[in-house]
């Protein structure tokens, strides 16, 4: 009798033990999942800083936000925006994410590019002062694209340094 009663604790301890490994595995399984519709900003060390000299702009004002995608020609989108008169083409591969949801944490955010994985491949922002971005974006650590537009700073920023991201960006233009 004393065996079967140590046997069955056994039993039952080593049930507990399993059944308590499970839900611990699934419970830190959820937490750690990503949606793939919310990809998640991961900062990077990245180098050297690219900033290209200001572009002056005449200052006029700013006119209600319209923000349109066009086809352009080989197989890329136009991503345009007249709020801050500028243009930038991209691959069909990436989406051009300006909605108030997907910006959620990036307060000076104007539009997010992203293609796969769990970040935004390119992020373009507009600051008040250069003291401001400097903050966001210490010297040597992102690669960084300067313009100036009206008296602010619009920001392009190479956040996964993925091959095709240079040329996203290098057809950036002010329509204004």
């Amino acid at each position: 009798m004393y065996k079967s009663n140590n046997l069955l604790y056994i039993i039952c301890g080593a049930l507990l033990l399993g059944f308590g490994l499970l839900g611990g595995y699934i419970i830190g399984n959820k937490q750690q999942s990503i949606p793939a519709s919310s990809p998640s900003f991961a900062p990077q060390q990245i180098s050297p800083t690219t900033i290209s000299s200001p572009t002056p702009i005449a200052t006029q004002p700013l006119p209600t936000n319209t923000v349109s995608v066009t086809t352009a020609p080989s197989d890329r989108l136009t991503y345009k925006n007249s709020t801050y008169g500028f243009e930038i083409m991209y691959p069909k591969t990436y989406q051009a994410l300006d909605d108030k949801n997907n910006l959620y944490g990036w307060p000076n955010g104007i539009v997010l590019f992203y293609n796969s994985g769990q970040s935004y491949d390119i992020v373009i922002q507009i600051w008040d002062t250069k003291q401001e971005y400097e903050k966001a974006y210490p010297q040597g650590s992102y690669d960084l694209t300067v313009k100036q537009i009206n008296n602010k700073f619009l920001t392009i920023v190479n956040l996964t340094k993925e091959p095709q991201n240079s040329d996203i960006i290098a057809t950036f233009k002010f329509t204004n």
